[in-house]
């Protein structure tokens, strides 16, 4: 209604949040709607989406329950219905379909190293599944919400772009990426898992191997890092999301070994703040077990 503006409010310890409301004419403050606290800190990164066709109604996501998901308000900051949950993170909302009654999200459900789409009744909240095929999709959806436009890759699909008609099901595929190196004897790039320095949680990773491979013989290894906040490195798109450094690398004959480890994101919220006032700590804890494993092959 253009009366007020909304405003998420941190402390400076970042572990206390207010949703604030403030009269859009004068700036004075009107109410708080919700708080949000948590031992270690919270983190908003979206601002409040309000519903097509219904102002007094918005979505906020939150890692209150762990992992990334969408809660739907009242604008009297009432709480009407948690849209999603469970053991995976909702990464990307899309929008809503032309009578704001399904809302588009993209999120991790199938697995931690692929995004695919879906849509969540706001009544009834009935989740669907709208890709299918493996891989990191990017979504566009049309403003009446038929349709579905995917961008996608996978380690085996150097990319494609579909439409799908959601009415139907029908899927056009727009676009088909041929291979780049048809032809060429290219670095194999291998996917993997290994445990944590906790012992029970699975890490990620990629090993780049020289064309020329000889399991027999011992071969010198560049480890790539990063491993910190908002960062996911491992993935299921085209060779795994291995660029040119690493296939350089491996045609001078080095392994080259990618590992996400804990503090990384797109796992939950225990997974990535266990660095919490421990940054560059346990990170290393975990990439020295890549290490251990490297030592053993």
């Amino acid at each position: 209604d253009e009366k007020f503006i909304y405003v998420a409010e941190l402390n400076r310890e970042q572990n206390h949040l207010k949703m604030n409301r403030y009269d859009a004419g004068s700036g004075d403050f009107d109410k708080t709607l919700f708080e949000e606290t948590h031992p270690k800190y919270v983190e908003p990164e979206n601002p409040v989406l309000f519903v097509r066709n219904n102002p007094a109604q918005f979505v906020w996501q939150s890692e209150r329950d762990g992992f990334n998901h969408l809660y739907l308000y009242d604008t009297s900051g009432r709480l009407l219905k948690q849209l999603t949950r469970g053991d995976w993170e909702v990464t990307d909302v899309i929008g809503f379909d032309g009578k704001g009654q399904h809302l588009f999200f993209v999120s991790t459900q199938p697995s931690p190293l692929e995004r695919h789409a879906y849509s969540v009744n706001l009544k009834s909240g009935s989740i669907h599944r709208l890709t299918n095929v493996p891989g990191m999709h990017t979504i566009a959806v049309s403003n009446s919400g038929r349709y579905l436009v995917s961008r996608y890759s996978a380690s085996d699909n150097p990319g494609k772009v579909d439409i799908i008609d959601l009415k139907n099901a029908k899927t056009v595929t727009l676009t088909s990426a041929l291979n780049p190196f048809a032809g060429i004897s290219m670095p194999r790039v291998e996917l993997g898992s290994l445990k944590a320095a906790d012992g029970k949680t699975d890490l990620f990773y990629r090993m780049v191997k020289p064309a020329n491979f000889d399991a027999a013989k011992k071969y010198p290894v560049a480890i790539y890092v990063y491993g910190g906040p908002h960062s996911q490195l491992v993935q299921n798109r085209w060779r795994y999301g291995s660029g040119g450094w690493e296939t350089y690398m491996a045609q001078k004959g080095y392994l080259v070994f990618v590992l996400d480890n804990r503090g990384t994101s797109f796992r939950g919220r225990a997974f990535e703040d266990v660095t919490h006032r421990r940054l560059g700590v346990e990170e290393a804890k975990d990439q020295m077990c890549g290490v251990e494993f490297l030592k053993s092959l």
